[in-house]
């Protein structure tokens, strides 16, 4: 089974590839936090694995909450348990951190793997060119396919951080919870009230109001899901950054 969370498409690709021609379940963290899905049955010798982007060298909020309330019943200590970290260019410490939130939660975490994919978070920084996107990914279909033979043959040895890594990871990710807030989203003409925003938000963060999508809560994950088409904005940055979204989320403009 493998979990996984997803804002412009990047880790919904690579938790596709990983389970192609196998019979991996895929489950969506995003949308069993936003519906209350918490509880999963695990056979003897499944393998379980966790998709996400690396935040602020962190974690999405959706994962951590996702991981501090879930349930995989018939998992053992023995259970081959793997993470794959995208990100756009390092990960830092989020594999200790993962860690951490999996010991707590009485599941241990047997590796750790990264894949390189482009920058999404255009908050902050710009959209790559078609070019640079399409090099990122032939680089990333070759590391995906060396982690799934890794995974195949249980491998133990994958990405290491260092202390260092993990101080770098606890200072950047403070950040990210207190800066994800919702004040700056708004709403041009061009919505067509479609509610593909409000279903996706994993935080259930937005409404809508007389037709108009609303941010009900100050705080969301920041995952940018709600901006895979052109009418939500964030304050000025999409305008200077530009728009990102992974090829498997492009044949629709609201989904």
């Amino acid at each position: 089974m493998i979990f996984y969370f997803t804002g412009t498409g990047n880790s919904f690709y690579v938790a596709s590839e990983l389970a192609k021609d196998t019979d991996e379940q895929l489950v969506d963290m995003g949308q069993a936090v936003k519906h209350k899905r918490f509880t999963y049955e695990i056979a003897p010798n499944e393998k379980v694995g966790f998709v996400f982007p690396v935040y602020f060298m962190g974690l999405p909020s959706a994962v951590t909450q996702f991981i501090s309330k879930m349930e995989l019943n018939g998992v053992t200590p023995h259970h081959y348990i793997y993470s794959v970290i995208t990100c756009g260019n390092g990960i830092a410490g989020a594999n200790q951190m993962l860690e951490n939130k999996l010991e707590r939660a009485c599941y241990h975490l047997t590796v750790t793997y990264k894949v390189v994919m482009p920058e999404n978070y255009m908050i902050m920084f710009d959209a790559p060119t078609q070019e640079e996107q399409e090099k990122i990914f032939a680089k990333a279909e070759n590391t995906i396919r060396d982690i799934k033979e890794d995974i195949e043959m249980l491998n133990t040895e994958g990405y290491e951080s260092t202390k260092k890594d993990f101080v770098l990871s606890t200072m950047t990710y403070s950040l990210y919870q207190k800066g994800r807030k919702t004040k700056k989203f708004w709403v041009d003409d061009q919505c067509v009230s479609c509610h593909a925003c409000e279903n996706r938000c994993p935080s259930n963060a937005i409404r809508l109001i007389d037709g108009v999508p609303t941010w009900v809560k100050d705080q969301c994950v920041h995952c940018l899901q709600c901006t895979r088409c052109g009418a939500i904005h964030y304050g000025k940055a999409l305008e200077k950054h530009g728009r990102y979204k992974h090829p498997v989320f492009r044949k629709k403009v609201c989904h």
